[in-house]
């Protein structure tokens, strides 16, 4: 609890994170977090911080792209402008590789404030956008943050095995699963939950020792004749290895077939919860 704190205080000072994320982060360690399931956060409280968070990333990053800043040639995000802060190595990664797999439509799951589904439309205007959270406090923020977007938005618990999902090509989230625990067995529902509702490719990025990705994705594959025949592969950040994506697709891909955990895990411990 203490070593806790004190890691708390030195982000706030080197100005890592706001006063604001370590005020709400603090208080939801503090409270209870009832009916949670063992996930890493309270849900009900978790768009306060979120909206904190957001603030500490765009101290360094840009989050919300413009056009004359950035574009995407030859499979590559480039940086037009050089005063615009860079874009952050996950949020780049993620965009190229969604991008290169050319879906007609997509599917964020945990789509927060929806910055990731405004920068795809604008690096891909046809590309139809569908996202999803389960807090309407996020979907707040989303509309605060992007009160044009043109993406059909909604909540849904996706560790609920009853909910209803938009069927796409590309369903993709970005460090979402790794929150959710195993307890009840509600990681696995969230994982049916994203498979059924892709209909070509999943692409996800995540901190990969809170769960045995490989394994669940491979148990719910085998489970699901939708995607018999679908391979498992993953994508390595150029000029950064330990950044990686997993990509479960029906079509070829141009990456290598995941066949170990350890090419995620990268000698780090798994650990679940």
């Amino acid at each position: 609890m203490l070593s806790g704190m004190l890691r708390t205080i030195r982000q706030v000072l080197s100005r890592e994170i706001t006063l604001g994320h370590a005020y709400h982060y603090t208080m939801m360690r503090l409270l209870p977090n009832k009916g949670q399931y063992n996930d890493d956060f309270n849900w009900h409280l978790y768009p306060k911080l979120y909206k904190e968070e957001l603030k500490g990333i765009e101290r360094a990053h840009t989050l919300v792209v413009k056009t004359e800043d950035f574009r995407y040639v030859d499979g590559q995000i480039q940086q037009v402008k050089s005063s615009a802060p860079p874009l952050h190595p996950n949020h780049q990664f993620l965009y190229e590789v969604v991008l290169g797999l050319r879906p007609e439509s997509v599917l964020e799951v945990g789509c927060g404030g929806g910055d990731h589904l405004h920068n795809l439309h604008a690096f891909n205007p046809s590309i139809e956008l569908h996202g999803i959270d389960r807090s309407e406090g996020q979907l707040d923020t989303l509309r605060e943050r992007h009160p044009d977007l043109s993406a059909t938005v909604g909540v849904v618990d996706l560790t609920d095995s009853n909910a209803t999902l938009p069927l796409v090509d590309l369903t993709y989230s970005h460090a979402v699963l790794m929150h959710i625990s195993e307890t009840h067995g509600r990681f696995d529902s969230a994982l049916r939950n994203v498979l059924r509702s892709a209909k070509r490719h999943v692409v996800m990025i995540d901190n990969w020792t809170e769960h045995d990705f490989l394994a669940h994705i491979q148990k719910s594959v085998a489970a699901d004749p939708n995607w018999a025949g679908a391979t498992i592969s993953f994508a390595t950040f150029r000029g950064a290895p330990e950044l990686t994506a997993l990509i479960l697709s029906k079509d070829k891909v141009p990456y290598p077939e995941l066949l170990d955990y350890e090419s995620l895990l990268q000698g780090k411990e798994l650990r679940t919860h």
